[in-house]
């Protein structure tokens, strides 16, 4: 059996994500993601991710407006690292829009006639937002200065021995919420059961 709009609205619960449905549109949803590294247009650090749903076939991630290659003097250059990138990950695509000089970032998971998990959908969302952070610098130097230079890759610094593990305010709710960390896995052990 297929996943459904409403399985997957409860997979968005489930993980504490904010995501808002667009009205006109059963399966489309939309939120923000905050990254380590990647700048979006506006000047903040988070990604504007689309998700869409079709019963039938896909799970498809958008990162829209991840950048605007319509000024740019070396939009050659920008769209060779581009390739590059959707060949090196080979689960990321980078489409254009000609009309408008937009780049987004686009993952698509085949799900057939089975399940999508909250596993699933969690991971696809950091793939998303880890190439974004990964290779910010890449594409933007390419797309300002016309050097192509995959060397200057950010790499996520190691977390410190001595720090703290932390856990986003969203699962905190989530576990508060559950009655403690014993009561989110006895729900979730329902849930898989």
């Amino acid at each position: 059996m297929p996943t459904t709009i409403e399985q997957l609205k409860g997979i968005f619960l489930e993980l504490g994500f904010k995501v808002q449905e667009v009205p006109e549109k059963p399966g489309l949803f939309w939120g923000y993601w905050s990254t380590e590294n990647f700048v979006a247009p506006d000047g903040k650090k988070h990604i504007a991710l689309h998700f869409e749903l079709s019963e039938e076939v896909y799970f498809r991630i958008v990162a829209t407006e991840v950048y605007s290659l319509r000024d740019s003097r070396f939009k050659g250059h920008a769209l060779a690292v581009l390739a590059q990138i959707a060949l090196d990950t080979r689960s990321l695509q980078c489409e254009y829009d000609s009309s408008d000089g937009e780049v987004r970032y686009e993952i698509d998971h085949w799900i057939l006639d089975s399940q999508l998990t909250a596993k699933q959908v969690s991971f696809l969302i950091q793939l998303m937002v880890d190439f974004a952070d990964e290779y910010h610098p890449v594409v933007i130097k390419a797309k300002d200065e016309g050097k192509i230079d995959f060397t200057c890759k950010w790499v996520a610094p190691e977390p410190s021995k001595d720090e703290e593990p932390t856990i986003s305010p969203e699962l905190a709710d989530l576990i508060r919420r559950a009655g403690g960390a014993e009561g989110l896995a006895k729900l979730l052990a329902e849930r898989a059961g």
